[in-house]
């Protein structure tokens, strides 16, 4: 939800990626409200620059969790959402929510690590769930 729309995205398994597909019609009860997903984005990736990442959707005044790592495996599905990060993360960063439910930071991308992938993925402790997860190849 963004103001007062929806987006609807169509993800096809088992790599989520975006998919095109017809739309008819969606029944959406949110007189309970509507939990939505946390999200994560970032700028490029530059070695020996800071790669820049923004937070939305989290629970607001909170501490969000903000893990990075130079290899992905398969989607683990889990509790609180899909995980694409292994076990061997690079860094994982502690950023404070603000009110609205947003955040940003940065990480510092070593010189060396030109033409590595890396992948971000943060979580609400909170909630207990996970956001996307974005990739670059570092320039």
């Amino acid at each position: 939800k963004q103001g007062n729309d929806f987006i609807i995205e169509s993800r096809d398994l088992p790599g989520l990626a975006l998919e095109d597909t017809q739309f008819t019609f969606a029944f959406i009860n949110y007189a309970d409200g509507i939990a939505l997903q946390p999200t994560v984005s970032a700028s490029a990736a530059i070695a020996g620059q800071n790669m820049e990442f923004e937070l939305h959707h989290f629970t607001p005044n909170s501490t969000a969790h903000v893990g990075f790592s130079f290899a992905t495996q398969p989607m683990i599905p889990t509790s609180a959402g899909p995980l694409f990060l292994t076990g061997g993360f690079e860094q994982i960063m502690k950023v404070q929510v603000d009110v609205n439910g947003s955040a940003h930071g940065w990480i510092d991308l070593p010189i060396e690590a030109q033409g590595v992938g890396i992948w971000c993925q943060a979580a609400d402790p909170v909630s207990w769930k996970l956001s996307n997860y974005v990739s670059f190849s570092i320039e």
